[in-house]
């Protein structure tokens, strides 16, 4: 949803790498709950959207991947990964999961190196 919500500051033709598990916001949330809208966004009309805005678009099921690793908390990681692996990325692998394993605890660690090697790899898949 965060993807759609910001598309207005993308390039043209730029990249979208999106989680496939849809997290409404939280304003969001409170206007169903209040009555101001009849229903939640659908993933298909975020994804919808972000075609039409003419991105290249890449879903991951980063909470399948994360929980694959050990942890559902390192969603965000195997999106890193992700987008890692993207041909103009310009970090190579080996300095951005240097960057992951100095920003999480030791107890962590396993789990969030995992993490970020199988969102690299689901990422190769799709290009």
């Amino acid at each position: 949803m965060e993807a759609l919500r910001y598309i207005y500051f993308l390039k043209p033709e730029g990249t979208v790498i999106t989680n496939t598990r849809l997290i409404h916001h939280p304003y969001e949330t409170e206007n169903f709950v209040k009555g101001k809208i009849d229903k939640y966004v659908t993933y298909d009309e975020i994804v919808e959207n972000i075609k039409k805005s003419g991105a290249k678009l890449y879903e991951i099921d980063a909470l399948k991947l994360a929980e694959e690793a050990g942890t559902a908390l390192a969603q965000n990681v195997v999106l890193v990964g992700a987008l890692t692996a993207l041909p103009d990325f310009p970090i190579d692998k080996e300095a951005m999961l240097e960057a992951v394993k100095a920003s999480v605890p030791e107890k962590a660690m396993e789990a969030n190196v995992k993490a970020f090697e199988l969102g690299y790899e689901a990422m190769k898949v799709l290009l």
